[in-house]
């Protein structure tokens, strides 16, 4: 079960975990909720995608599993292998969103694609570039 602890829902969770059988053992765990990113925050982030794989030869979606795998993966092993997760976007709070979209914007800006907070983005003379990447491990370590 979930719960939305708020003020307003204090004293029903209270009463929940009254309620509970004593003789079974439960696992109970309290994150601190970090909110969702934002519709500006969102549009920021396709338009720089965007913006980006055009300069890179990339739709925006593909910039998005791009970006995801380069900044967000983690080696995880399952029987001994070891594997690589790519964790969802959707699943950042505000502030993990906020420092995956601050290494994206460096990352840009060393292609000369730049994002200014009064006009937006905007692309200045791009640097040529010189990598090609052929695929998402050489994607992530270049």
């Amino acid at each position: 079960m979930q719960f939305l602890l708020t003020k307003h829902s204090k004293e029903k969770l209270i009463s929940l975990i009254g309620n509970l059988d004593a003789q079974q053992i439960f696992d109970v765990t309290i994150i601190e909720h970090g909110g969702k990113r934002s519709s500006a925050q969102n549009k920021r982030y396709w338009d720089l995608l965007s913006e980006l794989g055009n300069h890179l030869g990339y739709n925006s979606e593909e910039m998005h599993k791009l970006m995801s795998y380069k900044f967000l993966s983690e080696t995880a092993e399952i029987m001994g292998d070891k594997i690589t997760v790519i964790p969802s976007t959707t699943s950042l709070g505000i502030k993990d969103f906020k420092n995956y979209m601050d290494r994206i914007e460096n990352f840009a800006s060393s292609f000369g694609v730049v994002y200014s907070n009064k006009t937006g983005l905007t692309s200045v003379k791009y640097k040529n570039i010189k990598h090609n990447f052929r695929d998402f491990q050489d994607f992530q370590d270049g």
